[in-house]
């Protein structure tokens, strides 16, 4: 359970209201999990089956997401974070992991990666949002002819490139020799 942390954003509720009490609370807890964890958290509690990147919400274990408040006692996370954590009553999980394309540009320029389908980071979840707001900028500068199709792809692959290696490089355990796998 080392290498972990916790994100809480509000995000629109109901109708789209931001409204104090009418929007919801977004919350993120990142944790690194190894192979044999990960076997037994992606199991599906409804019908047994592996998933491989998301447990639906409803379909958590009930053993897996009662470890996962016990964690949270145990690490004393602040109040807030436990009060919400001991609120969720039907958790989901999703693998974060990184990934780079090194093309933007397909069919002669009719198809265009661009957000987490041209590269994963992590933090998925600011670090996403940075690169989508990024990548639909640079769309408008190429649809306004500011830019060449090869002059969007070498911005959006450079800006997602060295976004890709910091995120590899964060989520390296230098501790452990890590380094070399960069």
């Amino acid at each position: 359970m080392e290498r972990q942390h916790c994100v809480a954003y509000t995000i629109p509720g109901v109708n789209g209201s931001v409204e104090p009490g009418k929007r919801f609370l977004n919350f993120l807890w990142y944790t690194n999990e190894d192979e044999i964890s990960m076997e037994n958290i992606m199991i599906d509690a409804t019908d047994g089956r592996r998933h491989r990147y998301t447990v639906p919400a409803g379909h958590v274990k009930p053993e897996v997401w009662s470890a996962r408040v016990e964690d949270a006692r145990r690490l004393c996370l602040p109040p807030p974070w436990l009060e919400v954590i001991a609120k969720i009553d039907q958790p989901f999980i999703q693998v974060i992991s990184e990934y780079y394309s090194p093309r933007a540009v397909f069919e002669d320029g009719r198809v265009l990666l661009v957000g987490d389908a041209l590269s994963l980071f992590r933090p998925h979840t600011g670090l996403s949002g940075s690169q989508a707001a990024f990548h639909s900028m640079q769309i408008v500068d190429y649809i306004n002819g500011k830019l060449t199709i090869e002059e969007w792809e070498k911005e959006v692959l450079g800006y997602s490139y060295i976004h890709w290696l910091q995120s590899v490089y964060f989520s390296t355990d230098l501790t452990c020799g890590g380094k070399e796998d960069l």
